[in-house]
């Protein structure tokens, strides 16, 4: 009997053992689970307070879709990509220097007043859409030291904007008219891939010296002949020696000037000159000989004035030619060769 109690409590300390032993176990579990809590907080509250970050590098954005378009135009940048659509009324800008917008694909509206002095804009695609488009009809450019530009004297031309676009695909601005128009230029030109609208200025030097150029090249016959030389702006044209052996045909526009100087050796041609209304011919400056006298034709027309009214004694004005004729019929002023022609020689 006793031995039955001894066992039976050697069975129950081996469980009290057991059961503290386990208890041991999950409080030092705990404690380790406590420790690893606090030492993660820790962490934090030392990221918090300045400590170690991770190296996270944040994504790059498309360069300008930061900043509008405006903000852009106005910056020291050189170039600005869409990230999106765009419409914009950028104002008055004035280019500090070249600027260049990438369209990446998207559609551009722009808007405002573009005062130009030496710098333009270009419109590009790297992304080559097939879709998308640019408006330019709210855009309205002038040059902004024009006056400064006159007064110095030196021609000038600049690329106001480039549109490497389809043309079908751009609205163009729509250029100013100048005032003076025969020495100032704006132009639209479209190619297969590209449109741009360029503004040219000429002294009045150099635009006379180009308008005598087309005039002599077109007589002469250097160029492919046209049927007809249009003068659309005041022409002091001097031509130097011509020779002339086919007929040609010249028309000065409505309130137009055309004077010619220099010699003009008729060889079988002759010229015919139609005046708009109101428009002025000065010939005084010209020297009209035949080249072939053995086939000298007493009569023949050489030069034709043709005319709805003259405007007085200036209309047009002529020198006295020795053995030349000048008959005017009402509508018109002709050279012919006289009788006495080369008694002088």
């Amino acid at each position: 009997m006793m031995r039955k109690i001894q066992k039976m409590s050697n069975k129950q300390s081996i469980q009290q053992r057991g059961l503290m032993r386990n208890k041991r176990i999950i409080a030092l579990l705990l404690a380790f689970t406590l420790l690893l809590g606090f030492s993660a907080g820790c962490r934090r509250n030392g990221e918090e307070e300045g400590g170690d970050k991770p190296d996270i590098n944040p994504p790059e954005l498309p360069v300008g879709s930061d900043e509008t378009l405006a903000q852009f135009l106005s910056s020291e940048e050189p170039s600005y990509t869409l990230a999106s659509d765009m419409a914009e009324d950028v104002g008055t800008i004035m280019l500090k220097k070249g600027k260049t917008i990438d369209l990446n694909g998207y559609s551009l509206v722009l808007s405002g007043r573009f005062q130009f002095t030496s710098y333009g804009i270009v419109i590009t695609d790297s992304a080559a859409g097939e879709t998308n488009t640019v408006d330019l009809t709210g855009l309205a450019v002038e040059k902004s030291d024009r006056q400064e530009m006159i007064d110095g004297g030196e021609d000038f031309f600049l690329v106001i904007l480039s549109i490497a676009k389809d043309a079908s695909r751009v609205k163009g601005i729509s250029l100013p008219n100048s005032p003076e128009r025969y020495t100032e230029t704006y132009a639209e030109d479209s190619a297969a891939d590209s449109v741009s609208f360029s503004y040219e200025y000429l002294t009045p030097q150099t635009y006379s010296q180009l308008a005598s150029q087309r005039v002599r090249d077109f007589l002469s016959g250097y160029q492919d002949q046209q049927e007809t030389l249009e003068i659309t702006e005041d022409t002091s044209a001097y031509i130097g020696e011509i020779m002339l052996s086919s007929a040609v045909n010249i028309t000065v526009a409505d309130g137009k000037t055309l004077a010619l100087t220099g010699d003009i050796t008729f060889n079988g041609g002759s010229i015919g000159i139609t005046l708009g209304e109101n428009s002025h011919l000065d010939l005084t400056g010209i020297s009209p000989e035949l080249y072939n006298f053995d086939e000298l034709e007493i009569g023949r027309t050489y030069i034709t004035v043709f005319y709805d009214s003259l405007l007085g004694a200036n209309g047009v004005r002529l020198a006295e030619y020795a053995g030349w004729d000048l008959i005017d019929n009402g509508t018109s002023l002709s050279f012919n060769v006289s009788a006495d022609y080369g008694d002088e020689f």
